[in-house]
């Protein structure tokens, strides 16, 4: 309805046509990419969509950040149908996080 879109656009929902697992193995399979965490996806109004994510690379990859960014940007926007990402580089030394998923608020975050 078009009341429950508005709702999940103000609290920042998961858009319904995101499977948020198959972008996660879709993005984990740019070449360079050793992982993807802290992936949050919503609804920016009811036709554009967005994301943000930490991307790790492998030490020696970190130099080509840019591309593996524009890479990962082509592939949500072509396969998924997202327009906009915050895409944060990390070097595989450099990432420390835990293992685990967890809902955070109305957005999903997915830690590796």
């Amino acid at each position: 309805s078009e009341i429950g879109s508005v709702i999940r656009i103000l609290m920042l929902g998961v858009p319904p046509d995101i499977d948020v697992e198959a972008l996660m193995t879709a993005m984990r399979s740019v070449d360079r990419v050793e992982d993807v965490h802290h992936v949050h996806v919503w609804a920016i109004d009811e036709h554009r969509n967005s994301i943000e994510a930490h991307v790790v690379v492998p030490d020696g990859a970190a130099g080509n950040a840019r591309d593996v960014r524009d890479r990962i940007r082509a592939l949500l926007r072509d396969r998924f149908g997202v327009m906009h990402a915050t895409l944060e580089i990390e070097r595989a030394s450099e990432c420390h996080e835990g293992e685990g998923a967890s809902a955070i608020g109305h957005r999903i975050e997915v830690l590796h």
